[in-house]
């Protein structure tokens, strides 16, 4: 497991100290609980995180190139 260190407002840190008392448990499960939630719910898929012509396009780069190519006069 890595470590980063982050920066946190104050009043973040003071209310994310309310849920620690609450559900006694460590801040830093809390943490890890709400990073995991939020990938979670924000996950992207490879076809999303593509770009240009080839967000939209299903299948093989050369299948594609050939379609293109069978486009132009001979």
């Amino acid at each position: 497991m890595s470590r980063i260190v982050i920066d946190l407002p104050d009043e973040d840190l003071r209310l994310l100290d309310v849920i620690k008392n609450v559900q006694k448990k460590p801040r830093v499960e809390i943490i890890r609980a709400a990073i995991s939630g939020y990938l979670e719910n924000n996950r992207v898929s490879e076809t999303e995180n593509a770009f240009g012509i080839w967000q939209l396009e299903n299948g093989d780069g050369l299948t594609f190139q050939t379609a293109l190519r069978e486009e132009w006069p001979q």
